[in-house]
């Protein structure tokens, strides 16, 4: 009778051990994009980007598979163009997604905008958790200091392997405005982005809050902050760890023709900050804040 006993209960264990797995398995979806038009109908079996991001965020199908706790929207290669008159081209995550490019590299897979409206790319909600991998978004436009010319981030964003390129913003965060509980980037580039606001800057990226900010292996080249601070980036009062990435050709016309700094944490270790331009602090300025800077490179900066 005892034997019996243990071996009914390690039968239990065994189906609880596999139910979890299945568990695990099942609360996530790839959801997988077959066209590159937005102007696909309900019903016509074609998952566009938008529709897939409904899918995930609701958890109901829309033309595409409907989503289950984490998903992963697969891209296929080609370029998306957008022609929205709206805020931003896609709905707002508000769940936990993943959007991955399948070219072999960021480019093969490029979300851009073709209007001459201001229309920026994603906006993440506070409840949101957006992954994009091997992604180009490029010519995003914002006249809100809300909303980076490509992304808002007011959740957690992580971008790996991505490409930002001609992003603008007539106010802060020429690619991105984080406000967000976490950013991190690794592996990506910013290219040519531009800010234009008059009293913050950030021409590739504004980033403020209590959120954590981690770049690695990254490089941000000839981003512009035309009417004030942080040529690259602008960060106010977070916590921002730099490794092994690259800073050049950036401008500012006021403070950090790079990156300024201003009542937060900077470190920054095993970089290379050259060729940037800015009034004061060509590479970077420090403004009540605590800078970090070990085994790194910084020349030819002009102020």
């Amino acid at each position: 009778m005892r034997h019996r006993s243990i071996n009914t209960l390690t039968l239990f264990f065994v189906v609880t051990i596999v139910w979890i797995g299945l568990s695990a398995t099942a609360f996530s979806t790839t959801i997988n994009v077959n066209t590159l038009s937005e102007e696909a109908e309900s019903g016509d079996e074609l998952c566009t980007l938008t529709e897939a991001i409904n899918a995930a965020n609701s958890d109901t199908a829309v033309d595409c598979e409907a989503g289950s706790g984490a998903d992963t929207i697969e891209l296929p290669a080609g370029i998306y163009v957008t022609a929205i008159v709206a805020e931003y081209a896609y709905p707002e995550i508000n769940s936990t997604i993943t959007i991955h490019g399948n070219g072999t590299n960021p480019e093969d897979t490029h979300l851009t905008r073709d209007s001459s409206d201001y229309v920026s790319f994603f906006s993440v909600a506070g409840s949101g958790n957006l992954t994009l991998q091997n992604i180009k978004l490029s010519d995003g436009l914002s006249d809100s200091s809300a909303r980076g010319g490509a992304i808002a981030n007011n959740g957690a964003l992580t971008l790996e392997h991505t490409v930002f390129e001609n992003n603008a913003n007539t106010g802060r965060g020429g690619a991105i405005v984080n406000m967000g509980s976490a950013l991190t980037i690794s592996d990506s580039t910013f290219i040519n982005n531009f800010s234009a606001s008059a009293t913050t800057g950030g021409g590739a990226l504004y980033t403020a809050g209590a959120g954590n900010v981690d770049i690695a292996n990254s490089t941000f080249v000839e981003n512009l902050a035309l009417a004030k601070d942080g040529g690259a980036i602008y960060v106010l009062g977070n916590s921002v760890t730099i490794t092994d990435s690259s800073f050049s050709l950036n401008q500012a016309t006021y403070f950090g023709g790079a990156i300024y700094v201003n009542t937060a944490d900077l470190s920054i270790t095993r970089s290379t900050l050259n060729d940037n331009i800015g009034y004061s602090g060509g590479g970077v300025y420090s403004a009540t804040s605590t800078l970090n800077i070990t085994q790194s490179a910084l020349y030819e900066n002009k102020a």
